[in-house]
């Protein structure tokens, strides 16, 4: 079995996080319509008809000889400031005193947005499952609503979710891509939003349930901005800011001057959504028997990566003991000299183990410390928390996430038309597949916006990742990183024709000179009228020694999206 079957197994990276399953999918998009639908009824019956004002002034000029008395009142009146100061009497008054019915203001709202969106790979490629990827590649359709109502004591609820069905699949043939695919492009629904909020105190307030939390000040990268994870499917394609994923917690909020004390308790656990196998997104990963040597496997025995038939114990006490150079060379490199003595790895699957839900020993925790003051911000954070990205774990032979600690500052500054930002984290618990035990890892962020120039806005942000204690090995393995991690943005943005038409640059890099690979977007968004909007642009990808930009150069790709929102 060749590399690509053998990837199935490490796809499980992305497509384990098909949670929920198919079904489940359904019935949350389901949920989210029939919970919509039955605020409209509720309204609709709550609601009293509206009142034809029109008819009602036309037929008021038709009075009797009470309207003309009333018209010449004021000049038999006693008192000459009655009339002066008659025209700022309350209108809720008036209306009572002469009839007319007041409307109740409604403490239900019902919005949404139906998207039609549409990409377009114009360079011809295949997926590594052979998948063949080119022409019109998405044609989605999604449903996107929102439920908001006010409740007693000035308390507030929130629903949301969206659903979506891209019928490219269909069109190109299902049995073409994989399982994997299927289960997160074809079609998906998920509840973004399910929270209700208010005061417990002048000041303290209370969150609970589905929803997004960020800490951070970068517009592109994620230091403070773990509390969320992210739909990376598409990379590139859409802004951080519309990736993240909502996730249940409780949130509670201090207030005392410029400072605010925001506590943290997240005890559903939700992962970032990656591109699975079968996906042109998928990582090129490398093939299982050219990278684990046979100390890897001396070392874990009883792992499952060992392979059927393999006599460990005699190979590594009589034929390699400690200290023999055989250990250090890969199992592919001992299949091809010893042919016969080392079985063939390939047919071993890497399971995803992940942390349960709801489990009380899972739980995740942060706190935000943030001061604002005239000019300039600081923040002060500290979490507890699981990393989103999964390790290859070789005792186990299965994807695993780490448990991490952070602790990090950040802060704004303005000056004139200038915003300075910064950020700076220190991560502790990091594990990776060929790493001796656990790594910590000092991440800084460096932005500048300039506002200067009339309906423009230009930032740039640079990000350092510095991995202690480095090991040459773990730029080896599927979860390979640099020592020193460098990744660039730059954003242009500029309105025009009256802010009606916004076109957007973002180019991002992995390294100073894009070594890692690198994408640039152009964008613009154009308001037809208040309720329709389109979006259109182009992706370019550049490949480099980013494991997930190994194979993406050929991913380039037109977009084009219509919005209606009611």
């Amino acid at each position: 079995m060749g590399a690509v079957e053998r990837g199935a197994g490490y796809a499980e990276r992305g497509a384990a996080e098909a949670e929920p399953q198919a079904v489940w999918r359904c019935a949350l998009a389901l949920v989210t319509l029939l919970l919509a639908c039955s605020g409209l009824v509720v309204g609709a019956v709550a609601e009293e008809p509206p009142i034809d004002s029109e008819l009602e002034d036309a037929l008021s000029g038709f009075e009797g000889d009470d309207s003309d008395a009333e018209a010449l009142s004021g000049f038999g009146d006693d008192d000459p400031d009655a009339d002066i100061l008659s025209g700022f009497e309350d209108d809720e008054e008036a209306d009572f005193a002469s009839g007319a019915p007041v409307e109740a203001e409604r403490w239900w709202d019902l919005s949404g947005d139906f998207v039609l969106g549409a990409s377009y790979n114009y360079i011809p490629h295949y997926s590594s499952s052979g998948t063949f990827y080119g022409n019109l590649q998405k044609l989605r359709t999604k449903l996107a609503l929102q439920f908001d109502a006010e409740l007693p004591g000035d308390w507030e609820l929130r629903f949301a979710g969206y659903g979506f069905y891209d019928f490219a699949y269909l069109m190109h043939g299902r049995e073409n891509y994989t399982e994997q695919v299927l289960e997160l492009y074809e079609y998906w629904g998920e509840i973004q939003d399910a929270y209700v909020e208010g005061s417990v105190h002048d000041q303290v307030d209370l969150k609970i349930g589905r929803q997004v939390v960020n800490f951070g000040r970068s517009e592109t990268f994620r230091l403070l901005d773990i509390v969320n994870p992210v739909d990376n499917r598409e990379p590139g394609v859409v802004d951080l800011e519309d990736i993240r994923r909502s996730t249940a917690m409780l949130r509670m909020g201090f207030f005392h001057g410029p400072w605010t004390l925001t506590g943290l308790v997240i005890p559903e656990l939700r992962f970032d959504l990656l591109p699975p196998f079968g996906s042109d997104f998928f990582p090129e990963i490398p093939d299982i028997a050219s990278v684990l040597t046979l100390d890897d496997l001396c070392n874990a025995p009883d792992s499952p990566l060992v392979p059927d038939g393999a006599d460990l114990e005699t190979v590594c006490t009589v034929v390699a003991p400690p200290g023999d150079p055989l250990r250090d060379q890969t199992i592919a490199e001992l299949q091809e000299t010893y042919s016969g003595s080392f079985p063939d790895p390939g047919d071993i699957q890497i399971e995803t183990m992940r942390p349960a839900s709801w489990d009380a020993s899972n739980i995740e925790y942060a706190l935000n410390l943030t001061g604002i003051f005239r000019g300039w911000d600081i923040s002060f954070q500290g979490a507890y928390y699981w990393d989103d990205l999964a390790h290859v774990d070789l005792a186990t032979g299965t994807l695993r996430h780490a448990r991490l600690w952070m602790v990090g500052t950040g802060g704004n500054y303005t000056w004139g038309s200038w915003l300075f930002k910064l950020e700076a984290a220190y991560v502790d618990g990091l594990r990776f597949m060929f790493a001796d035990g656990k790594k910590s890892r000092f991440d800084i962020m460096g932005g500048i916006e300039y506002f200067g120039f009339s309906e423009t806005s230009i930032s740039f942000e640079i990000v350092n990742r510095h991995l202690f204690d480095y090991e040459d090995r773990i730029g080896e393995g599927f979860d390979a990183t640099r020592e020193n991690d460098v990744q660039l943005a730059l954003r242009i943005t500029r309105e025009w024709l009256n802010a009606r038409l916004r076109t957007t640059l973002l180019a991002s890099s992995f390294g100073l000179i894009a070594q890692g690979g690198s994408f640039v977007r152009l964008s613009a968004e154009y308001e037809i009228t208040d309720a329709f909007k389109t979006e259109g642009g182009v992706v370019f990808y550049q490949s480099g020694d980013n494991i997930f930009f190994r194979n993406i150069e050929d991913n380039d790709r037109l977009f084009l999206n219509f919005k209606y929102s009611f």
